[in-house]
Protein backbone atom coordinates (compact mmCIF):
# COMPACT_ATOMS: atom_id res chain seq x y z
CA UNK A 1 0.00 0.00 0.00
CA UNK A 2 1.35 3.36 -0.88
CA UNK A 3 2.24 6.26 1.26
CA UNK A 4 -0.73 8.11 0.09
CA UNK A 5 -3.60 5.61 0.58
CA UNK A 6 -2.67 5.20 3.93
CA UNK A 7 -2.56 8.66 4.36
CA UNK A 8 -6.27 9.28 2.76
CA UNK A 9 -7.01 6.47 4.65
CA UNK A 10 -6.55 7.66 8.13
CA UNK A 11 -7.87 11.08 7.27
CA UNK A 12 -10.85 9.63 6.44
CA UNK A 13 -10.95 7.71 9.57
CA UNK A 14 -10.14 11.15 11.29
CA UNK A 15 -12.89 12.71 9.79
CA UNK A 16 -15.98 10.17 10.64
CA UNK A 17 -14.26 10.02 13.89
CA UNK A 18 -14.45 13.75 14.81
CA UNK A 19 -17.99 13.39 13.27
CA UNK A 20 -19.62 11.05 15.66
CA UNK A 21 -17.92 12.70 18.66
CA UNK A 22 -19.36 15.84 17.71
CA UNK A 23 -22.16 14.27 17.33
CA UNK A 24 -22.08 12.66 20.37
CA UNK A 25 -21.36 15.77 22.26
CA UNK A 26 -24.41 17.56 20.95
CA UNK A 27 -26.53 15.04 21.85
CA UNK A 28 -25.86 14.39 25.26
CA UNK A 29 -26.07 18.10 25.84
CA UNK A 30 -29.56 18.25 23.75
CA UNK A 31 -30.74 15.56 25.62
CA UNK A 32 -29.95 17.05 29.27
CA UNK A 33 -33.52 17.74 30.70
CA UNK A 34 -34.35 21.47 31.60
CA UNK A 35 -34.48 24.72 28.93
CA UNK A 36 -31.61 26.41 28.54
CA UNK A 37 -34.12 29.86 28.06
CA UNK A 38 -35.58 29.27 31.44
CA UNK A 39 -32.36 28.40 33.03
CA UNK A 40 -30.74 31.91 31.46
CA UNK A 41 -33.81 34.23 32.48
CA UNK A 42 -35.20 32.13 35.71
CA UNK A 43 -38.21 30.75 37.25
CA UNK A 44 -40.52 34.04 36.54
CA UNK A 45 -39.83 34.48 33.31
CA UNK A 46 -42.81 35.09 31.08
CA UNK A 47 -43.91 33.02 28.00
CA UNK A 48 -42.86 35.48 25.42
CA UNK A 49 -39.62 36.57 26.71
CA UNK A 50 -38.86 32.72 26.74
CA UNK A 51 -40.15 32.18 23.13
CA UNK A 52 -37.80 35.20 22.59
CA UNK A 53 -34.61 34.21 23.63
CA UNK A 54 -35.09 30.98 22.23
CA UNK A 55 -35.18 32.72 18.87
CA UNK A 56 -32.58 34.27 19.69
CA UNK A 57 -30.08 30.97 20.45
CA UNK A 58 -31.72 28.94 17.84
CA UNK A 59 -33.32 26.74 20.09
CA UNK A 60 -36.50 26.92 17.96
CA UNK A 61 -34.96 25.78 15.11
CA UNK A 62 -34.52 22.07 14.17
CA UNK A 63 -31.98 20.02 15.75
CA UNK A 64 -29.85 18.98 12.25
CA UNK A 65 -29.67 23.04 11.64
CA UNK A 66 -28.45 23.75 15.48
CA UNK A 67 -26.27 20.73 15.14
CA UNK A 68 -24.65 22.04 11.89
CA UNK A 69 -24.27 25.80 13.44
CA UNK A 70 -22.49 24.77 16.31
CA UNK A 71 -19.85 22.44 14.34
CA UNK A 72 -19.40 25.40 11.93
CA UNK A 73 -19.20 27.76 14.86
CA UNK A 74 -16.59 25.02 16.39
CA UNK A 75 -14.56 25.14 13.60
CA UNK A 76 -15.07 29.07 13.58
CA UNK A 77 -13.43 28.82 17.24
CA UNK A 78 -16.53 30.01 18.82
CA UNK A 79 -17.14 27.72 21.35
CA UNK A 80 -20.60 29.78 23.11
CA UNK A 81 -21.14 31.64 25.85
CA UNK A 82 -20.49 31.10 29.71
CA UNK A 83 -23.68 30.69 31.34
CA UNK A 84 -22.44 30.97 34.77
CA UNK A 85 -19.80 33.47 34.00
CA UNK A 86 -21.15 35.35 31.05
CA UNK A 87 -18.24 35.35 29.18
CA UNK A 88 -16.78 33.38 26.15
CA UNK A 89 -15.99 30.31 26.37
CA UNK A 90 -12.95 30.15 24.46
CA UNK A 91 -11.66 33.00 26.83
CA UNK A 92 -12.07 30.99 30.15
CA UNK A 93 -10.14 28.54 28.75
CA UNK A 94 -7.02 30.73 27.56
CA UNK A 95 -6.79 32.10 30.51
CA UNK A 96 -6.52 28.91 32.65
CA UNK A 97 -4.48 26.89 30.43
CA UNK A 98 -1.60 27.61 31.65
CA UNK A 99 -2.13 26.54 34.59
CA UNK A 100 -3.09 23.44 33.64
CA UNK A 101 -0.39 23.16 31.27
CA UNK A 102 1.70 23.69 34.13
CA UNK A 103 0.22 21.25 36.64
CA UNK A 104 0.39 18.70 34.04
CA UNK A 105 4.45 19.19 33.53
CA UNK A 106 4.78 19.22 36.86
CA UNK A 107 2.85 15.90 37.49
CA UNK A 108 4.81 14.27 34.18
CA UNK A 109 8.41 15.31 36.26
CA UNK A 110 7.06 14.11 39.42
CA UNK A 111 6.34 10.53 37.64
Amino acid sequence: MSMYNYVVRRVGFMAVTLFFVTLIAFAVTNILPGDVALLILGPNATEQSLEALQTQLGLNRPLYVQYIDWVVGLLQGNMGESLRFGEPVAQLIAELLPRSMMLAVAATLVA
